[in-house]
């Protein structure tokens, strides 16, 4: 995408906003891209009134050599161990900066402070007219990386199952208790 598309477009270094950018088809529920880049605010289960906050388990990451990191900045605390799940994914570093510019149905981030120059593009597909594609439940995403160094990168996705999660009056939108499957 063009610069010039951008250049009207406030931008958000460094800070998570309440609100992101939001995804999705007319009527489909959305998720929104937050300005630190990470996940948040799904409403795809019947929690139209009630979004989600950020949901931990959706997130990008890089991988350069044998390092990973998470393509969001860190808040402290957030990946604490809690409710029976590991505390594994603190570990892992985060990016130290991000830039951040939303103009909808678009949205940039920038992830700074990296060896590797990573940008993240994400579009909804809202078609003025046409309203049968732009109820599609779509978002696209797309990563570019670009290093200066012959260097193994790699890219990781990682999407939270979120069935049975939220959508009832009685049950916070924490419990991961939802809808389960035990094997035989």
């Amino acid at each position: 995408m063009n610069d010039a598309f951008w250049s009207c477009a406030p931008v958000v270094r460094n800070q998570r906003w309440r609100s992101g950018l939001p995804l999705g088809g007319l009527g489909c529920g959305k998720l929104e891209l937050l300005t630190d880049g990470s996940f948040g605010k799904f409403t795809i289960n019947h929690n139209w009134d009630r979004p989600t906050g950020v949901v931990r388990g959706a997130f990008l990451g890089l991988r350069r050599d044998d390092t990973l990191t998470l393509l969001r900045l860190h808040r402290p605390g957030e990946y604490a161990a809690d409710a029976g799940r590991a505390a594994g994914i603190a570990r892992l570093a985060n990016v130290p900066a991000t830039e951040s510019v939303g103009l909808f149905p678009r949205a940039r981030v920038r992830f700074d402070g990296l060896p590797v120059e990573v940008t993240l593009e994400a579009f909804c597909p809202l078609i003025p007219g046409n309203i049968d594609d732009s109820a599609l439940p779509v978002a696209l995403l797309t990563v570019t990386l670009r290093s200066a160094a012959d260097t193994r990168l790699g890219l990781l996705l990682s999407w939270e199952n979120l069935l049975g999660v939220g959508g009832r009056r009685r049950a916070p939108l924490e419990d991961r208790t939802g809808n389960t499957h035990t094997p035989a």
